[in-house]
């Protein structure tokens, strides 16, 4: 496995990329189940054509009984789960709606924050840290030590 700071440096900007890509995707998720479960589509009130499929599973079932298909006789009809699956997809359909509409409002908002993310890295991360610049006369020691290091491993010296 290679070592070093090239390695971790390219290690951190694979990590970043990969979260930038995958934040949309987990955000939509969680917006998804978040609104899956929190719908106001009920389950017991879900019963519209419960009565109509019973009726189309009966002529059904009937057809099959007459041209003896013994497979279909014992199979009964049950209105409650029909109208849970219903109720289900409902929800989904609805969840997935929603999850567009939130997303399509989200995604300018999130392109923005990536684009200033990227632009303004180091400074929003120098302004919260409250960091500043230094120069060789404020604190010699230190920088001292970051040049001989920058020089022994052959890069440029960094602004400290």
């Amino acid at each position: 496995m290679t070592q070093g700071l090239q390695h971790s440096i390219w290690s951190n900007k694979m990590k970043t990329w990969a979260l930038i890509f995958l934040f949309p995707l987990f955000l939509g998720g969680g917006i998804f189940i978040a609104l899956f479960f929190w719908s106001d589509v009920d389950v017991k009130n879900t019963v519209y054509n419960v009565s109509t499929a019973v009726e189309v599973f009966d002529a059904g079932r009937d057809y099959y009984e007459t041209h003896d298909m013994d497979s279909f006789k014992n199979i009964e009809y049950d209105p409650d789960r029909y109208s849970q699956q219903v109720a289900i997809k409902e929800r989904i359909d609805y969840a997935v709606e929603y999850t567009e509409k939130v997303l399509a409002i989200l995604c300018p908002v999130l392109i923005l924050w990536v684009l200033i993310a990227f632009s303004f890295q180091k400074e929003l991360i120098f302004a919260f840290s409250g960091a500043r610049p230094i120069t060789r006369q404020e604190n010699p020691e230190i920088y001292n030590i970051v040049e001989n290091l920058c020089i022994s491993r052959g890069l440029a010296v960094p602004k400290i």
